[in-house]
């Protein structure tokens, strides 16, 4: 019987050996991060024209969300054809929003999708959401009852997107030391900053006397003020995603 530790060593050797044939492998990196930088060549680095991903519908937003946050769904309903009008507010129910939510999660993975044939460079949501693609498209490699997250670095204007597999759940989502050991981050984007393993490898294992483990990426993920869980996807929902 496979035990959750090798589950998820398992998970995280298929989403890195199959994100490194993917173009994230050698997509070129917009406005690269010198502070975590080996030294590269210049091609690592490039315009990549078109940038951004499809908005989503975050976790934590709700029908009862507050004004310029449901200003924003309203508009979104409007625009999905859910209700008649931007100015008929009674159409905005909770189940509008959960509908919302599901198709925004649905544009967001077929654009990841896309973003894996044909992606020559871009910024780090734009990696991540690849990859989340990839995971979709790929769901029987996750753990049983895997759930993954996409994270962002919140610090003072700039930012991050990655994403977390399997975090602790129970623990706060703003400390790293808090999400567990069974838990792995995939980060294509912090991986084309690299020139040497494991910083190339597109997955990250937190914890320590793994080959994944890099402890610079565990400084990096910790030096913003704050971490956020901002969307999750189950493994059970990925595939209906497609």
């Amino acid at each position: 019987m496979t035990t959750p530790a090798q589950a998820k060593i398992s998970a995280m050797a298929a989403i890195n050996e199959g994100l490194l044939l993917t173009p994230l492998a050698t997509a070129k990196v917009w406005n690269p991060s010198k502070s975590i930088t080996e030294p590269m060549t210049p091609s690592f680095s490039g315009s990549p024209g078109l940038v951004g991903v499809p908005e989503f519908v975050a976790d934590k937003v709700t029908f009862a969300a507050p004004g310029t946050q449901k200003q924003n769904l309203v508009l979104l309903a409007k625009k999905a054809g859910l209700i008649d009008s931007e100015a008929n507010w009674a159409q905005m129910t909770s189940e509008v929003v959960e509908e919302l939510r599901v198709r925004a999660k649905k544009a967001y993975v077929t654009y990841g999708r896309e973003l894996l044939k044909t992606m020559k460079g871009g910024v780090c949501t734009m990696f991540t959401c690849a990859a989340i693609g990839w995971v979709a498209e790929n769901a029987e490699s996750l753990p049983d009852d895997a759930v993954v997250e996409l994270f962002a670095h919140v610090d003072s204007g700039a930012g991050h997107g990655f994403a977390v597999v399997d975090r602790n759940r129970t623990g706060n989502a703003d400390k790293v030391d808090e999400w567990g050991d069974l838990c792995f981050v995939v980060d294509p984007w912090f991986a084309r900053h690299r020139r040497t393993p494991p910083g190339t490898d597109h997955v990250k294992n937190l914890v320590v006397n793994d080959p994944f483990h890099l402890a610079a990426y565990v400084d990096f993920l910790k030096e913003p003020k704050a971490r956020v869980s901002q969307l999750t996807f189950t493994k059970a929902e990925l595939p209906t995603l497609l």
